[in-house]
């Protein structure tokens, strides 16, 4: 009987730590490659590449996410909300392309960085009134 109860307990112990693994693997797979660097516009504006550029910048290259990880640092410390559009325009560059065909939304391609690195990620700029109302990254 208590071995019963030991082996319930090790099995209960294993799931919480199965569920923790996933915690931590569903966070480093979403999440991590939109951190770790501040923003560099030199380095923002000299990874600017169209769509068919990106994929063929991933095939010559390893560096599969140039832009991703200052995507935190620019939301956070530069993106704020209230910003001028055309501001925001003089930073970053004239936008790679217009997302969902969102006339007050602008787009710039980050690289394929979340997931399993085969879908392109984007920051994803919208405006009310030329202010900057919300940004967000999407995957394509």
């Amino acid at each position: 009987m208590r071995a019963k109860r030991t082996l319930g307990q090790l099995l209960k112990m294993l799931c919480v730590l199965f569920v923790l693994f996933l915690v931590y693997a569903f966070y480093q797979f979403i999440h991590a490659p939109f951190t770790g660097a501040e923003f560099n516009r030199a380095s923002w504006l000299a990874n600017a590449r169209s769509a068919e550029q990106w994929y063929e910048y991933r095939v010559e290259t390893r560096d599969h996410c140039p832009r991703g990880a200052m995507y935190s640092d620019l939301e956070h410390n530069y993106l704020t909300v209230g910003k001028r559009k055309a501001d925001i325009v003089t930073l970053l560059g004239e936008p790679d392309f217009i997302p969902n065909q969102k006339e007050y939304c602008i787009a710039y391609w980050l690289g394929f960085c979340s997931g399993f690195r085969i879908d392109l990620d984007s920051l994803n700029i919208c405006f009310k009134e030329g202010r900057m109302a919300e940004v967000y990254h999407a995957q394509h």
